[in-house]
């Protein structure tokens, strides 16, 4: 399909092959970007920093909207649905509840320190507190507000996976029968890839002469390459903060906002990991 791709492109930056140290080519930039730049290379690194991210953010957009199309071509079922009424009025409630505690400290702390010339430290922790949960609250919501919530359909199938995920974790646990009875390990290779759970599986399979009929996936199993893959995400992960750093960076404060990844395009999150 088209946003495979697209993902497809990303990593391998539009060649038909590269090696796993060489992937997400045209994203690759370190810190040495800016750092001991001097005032007049401040254009230059936010120019450079906007420009991964604007190219990032593009090609995500497009793979966001494809994977919506594939899902309304399928006729997936819709797992998700918008905040009623009720849940947007209890929203907003708790919302003011925890800006409450920053108006309340700060407002104490200036109040007594202007009127009395009091300072009082436990009133501007409040405010800070305050302030840590308005921020942690708007964080959490983001996505709700968004896509909605999991219907009844969603919550079982989050269950499911959820379930699933367990397995995986500790699938060292499980007995030979059981271990036999999988039948399906290619798969179930991928998924645990996904999860971050291909060391465990692959150690398993290595141990137990697990084979599947996909030769490249014995040879992933027998060379330990997802540590390569999870390697090149944290790598994604590193040119996304350098470039949110660069975007911003200021000569005269040193530094930039470095935030965890780019935003999405389509959904305005962001990815830490790629």
């Amino acid at each position: 399909s088209r946003f495979e791709r697209d993902c497809l492109n990303l990593a391998f930056s539009g060649k038909k092959e590269a090696t796993l140290s060489n992937l997400f080519a045209d994203y690759k930039v370190s810190d040495s970007l800016y750092r001991g730049a001097k005032a007049a290379d401040e254009k230059r690194i936010q120019a450079r920093g906007i420009q991964l991210k604007s190219s990032f953010e593009a090609v995500l957009k497009e793979m966001q909207e494809g994977v919506r199309k594939r899902v309304v071509f399928w006729g997936l079922p819709d797992y998700y649905r918008p905040l009623t009424g009720l849940e947007k009025a209890l929203q907003v409630g708790m919302g003011v509840l925890t800006i409450l505690p920053l108006f309340i400290g700060f407002g104490l702390f200036l109040y007594s320190l202007d009127v009395h010339g009091y300072l009082y430290l436990p009133l501007p922790i409040l405010g800070f507190l305050g302030l840590v949960l308005s921020v942690f609250y708007y964080w959490k919501l983001r996505l709700d507000n968004r896509d909605g919530v999991l219907n009844e359909a969603g919550a079982e199938v989050y269950y499911l996976w959820t379930s699933f995920e367990n397995m995986l974790r500790e699938i060292a646990r499980l007995d030979k029968a059981e271990l036999e009875s999988i039948v399906v390990w290619n798969r179930l290779l991928v998924y645990a890839t996904l999860f971050g759970y291909a060391d465990k599986v692959s150690h398993l399979m290595k141990v137990h002469q697990i084979q599947v009929e996909n030769p490249d996936i014995n040879l992933y199993v027998a060379y330990g390459w997802h540590s390569m893959f999870y390697h090149s995400s944290a790598q994604m992960s590193h040119y996304a903060s350098v470039a949110n750093t660069a975007s911003t960076y200021s000569v005269s404060s040193g530094s930039g906002s470095s935030g965890g990844g780019f935003s999405g395009g389509g959904g305005g999150g962001s990815i830490g990991a790629f």
